[in-house]
C-alpha cells in the first residue's frame, strides 16, 4: 500500500517549517552573541570569583557529553523512522530506541562529577554563593 502523496507533501511540509523555524532561532542567537547582547565569555568558566575565571572542565565534560548523546538519540529515531517507512507491508508505528545502560552510566558519571565538583566548591567556600558577597 503506497503512501499518500498528501501525507507526503505534509510531513516534508512540516519538517522545512520545523527546520526553518530552528535555523530562524539559531542565527537570531547567534546575531545577538556576535553583537554582544549575549555575554558568553564566562559560559564554562567557574564562579570561584577568580579574576581570569578558571575553565570548567566538568561543565565542558556535561555540555558535550549531552549534545553528542541527545545528536545521537535524534538520528537514531529518524534512521528507525525510515526504515520502517521504507517497508511498505510492515505497518508497525516506530517507537522510541532503547538507549543503552552504557550511555546512561557515562551521562550519569559526567553529571555526577559536575555536582561534585560544586559540592566541594561549596564546603571549602569558594562557590560564588551569596556569603561571599561583601
Amino acid at each position: 500500500m503506497p503512501y499518500s502523496p498528501s501525507l507526503v507533501f505534509l510531513e516534508l511540509l512540516a519538517g522545512y517549517v520545523i527546520c526553518g523555524l530552528v535555523a530562524v532561532i539559531g542565527f537570531a542567537v547567534a546575531w545577538r552573541i556576535a553583537t554582544g547582547k549575549i555575554d558568553i565569555s564566562k559560559i564554562l568558566t567557574e564562579k570561584d570569583g577568580s579574576p581570569g575565571g578558571a575553565a570548567s572542565m566538568a561543565r565542558f565534560q556535561l555540555l558535550i557529553f549531552i549534545f553528542v548523546i541527545a545528536l545521537s538519540f535524534f538520528l537514531v529515531v529518524i534512521s528507525n523512522i525510515k526504515i520502517i517507512q521504507a517497508r511498505p507491508g510492515d505497518r508497525e508505528l516506530p517507537g522510541l530506541p532503547e538507549v543503552p545502560r552504557e550511555v546512561l552510566a557515562l551521562l550519569g558519571i559526567s553529571a555526577s562529577s559536575y555536582a561534585v565538583g560544586k559540592a566541594i566548591q561549596h564546603g571549602a567556600g569558594t562557590g560564588g554563593g551569596d556569603s561571599e558577597k561583601k
